[in-house]
């Protein structure tokens, strides 16, 4: 049969569109690439020293659905599991404000506010590095998932209200940027 392989009860077909395979194996191999890069493995043995063992887990989110184009990765090391994030090249242009809700983010949590997670500072005091023009930044991995959409409950909602009122109590003495 043209156009099928038969690999026993499951049969798969190939595309109509070439082009449409070709991009789907060009991510597949960038995403492999992306796992264990160097240059990922480099950044973090300079800047998280004490956090990052050389032996480290890194494994590639890709985008992961959020809306910023930046790029994930898990970190898994000694136990403790982080997330590192690569903003797009576009981000540069908005260092000041991404430190500013990175103060943010810690004034929250000194606030009471845990659920947050707070970008790690880097050995060189900053958490936001700035490498190959490109911002980075480290967070701990927050398990669990946004998944309200799925399973809409009145109590879930309640939840959610009580966890942003939360925030903006923990965090109504900063100034807005």
């Amino acid at each position: 049969q043209a156009g099928r392989l038969n690999y026993g009860d499951d049969d798969l077909h190939w595309p109509n569109d070439w082009s449409k395979l070709a991009s789907l194996v060009r991510q597949v191999i960038t995403e492999i690439s992306l796992m264990d890069d160097p240059k990922i493995r480099a950044l973090l043995a300079e800047s998280y020293p004490a956090l990052i063992s050389r032996y480290a887990t890194i494994t590639s989110l890709g985008n992961s659905g959020g809306f910023s184009g930046a790029r994930l990765w898990r970190i898994d090391s000694g136990g403790s599991s982080y997330v590192l994030r690569q903003w797009p090249e576009s981000a540069t242009g908005y260092y000041p404000r991404l430190r500013w809700s990175h103060d943010v983010l810690r004034e929250a949590y000194k606030n009471g506010c845990h659920f947050v997670s707070v970008p790690i500072t880097a050995s060189k005091g900053e958490s936001l590095i700035f490498r190959d023009t490109l911002l980075w930044q480290l967070e701990p991995w927050m398990p669990g998932t946004a998944d309200f959409e799925k399973s809409p409950t009145p109590v879930r909602l309640g939840n959610i209200l009580r966890a942003l009122a939360t925030f903006h109590h923990a965090v109504r003495k900063i100034e807005s940027h």
